[in-house]
């Protein structure tokens, strides 16, 4: 059982408990992990995310992110005793979420596993309710959720052509299809592409479809497992139902909303070295839901591109002198993956 407890304390650790209070509490904007305090008219001291107007004098403090935002929840919306199992679908598309059941002791469902739906963009539905089998005898249950972002997307998807997701410029792919630095351990990256750029090159949409989801407010980086979820990212929605993301991108450089439509070519973010990385630079990768399963698909840009190590990638919007560069050169420039 629960109890209150009730102590005192000095005025000044009082303030800064509830100073760390506040910042716990205030919910991380799309202007990035940021927190400005000022006082308001009648001289009390605000804590938001939001940038306050240019006639208020503030402080701005920029907030270390270390984990992201989780973008499906279960909850229960009934009691102990009745539990009701709403998910929560924060992508703006769709998801795939199952629930897996470790222990169902004396557990009467209101339906038949398995336990797997399809939610629309912003969904939030009861999915599923429990009680006992049998009245008055002891009941349990445990439960594991797994999530997918997109509809599933069965066979063979149509070759599409994207476009490079930059404007101009000619940068080098400095790991590949397969690559064993780090795309070769995960079927989500398998068929992804880095390609090697100083930090905020504009990046543009290599296709149109719809801002799935996106995640600014990471700013560290490095060689090591610790940094492997703290990548700013945008996740594409295509009219075919694959995914596209762009990742890496530089803190507070993200251009585009939750929801919006962007036509192919248009500006997204700029990029950056936030992340899993060793250095500046773009990962680009197609995906696709293969039914509870995200994996990455093959991918070609227009024209004739071989997309492996070594390869310079030039946009047609380049200057002509950078368009006159070899179209492969291997072995030379940075080894930013």
């Amino acid at each position: 059982m629960d109890k209150a407890v009730s102590e005192k304390y000095p005025r000044p650790l009082v303030s800064m408990i509830l100073m760390l209070v506040i910042i716990w509490l205030v919910p991380i904007g799309a202007d990035g992990a940021k927190l400005y305090t000022y006082k308001d008219k009648n001289g009390r001291t605000v804590f938001t995310d939001q940038k306050p107007p240019e006639e208020i004098q503030y402080q701005q403090e920029q907030l270390l992110v270390t984990e992201g935002r989780r973008k499906v929840h279960v909850v229960n919306r009934g009691s102990r005793e009745k539990p009701r199992l709403y998910i929560v679908n924060d992508y703006s598309g769709p998801a795939q979420v199952s629930l897996f059941f470790n222990k169902a002791d004396n557990i009467q469902f209101s339906h038949r596993g398995p336990f797997s739906w399809v939610l629309p963009a912003g969904a939030d539905r009861q999915v599923l309710t429990l009680q006992p089998k049998v009245r008055n005898r002891k009941w349990s249950y445990s439960y594991r959720s797994k999530y997918v972002p997109g509809a599933p997307v069965r066979g063979k998807v149509v070759n599409y052509e994207y476009q490079l997701p930059f404007r101009e410029g000619s940068f080098r792919i400095s790991q590949g299809f397969r690559g064993p630095r780090s795309h070769g351990r995960s079927r989500q990256s398998y068929y992804a592409i880095d390609i090697a750029m100083p930090e905020l090159t504009p990046v543009v949409a290599a296709r149109a479809g719809i801002i799935m989801d996106s995640e600014g407010d990471f700013s560290r980086s490095g060689w090591h497992q610790d940094y492997m979820d703290e990548a700013n990212i945008v996740r594409v929605l295509h009219s075919d139902g694959t995914m596209a993301v762009y990742a890496h991108l530089a803190p507070d450089g993200i251009l585009v909303k939750k929801g919006a439509r962007v036509n192919q070519g248009e500006l997204l973010a700029y990029s950056g070295n936030t992340g899993f990385s060793s250095g500046p630079h773009l990962h680009f990768v197609v995906q696709k839901n293969n039914g509870r399963e995200l994996v990455s698909i093959p991918f070609r840009f227009q024209g004739d591109n071989e997309l492996k190590k070594g390869v310079y990638l030039t946009s047609t919007l380049a200057p002509p002198e950078l368009r006159r560069r070899p179209s492969v050169v291997i072995g030379k420039g940075s080894n930013n993956e």
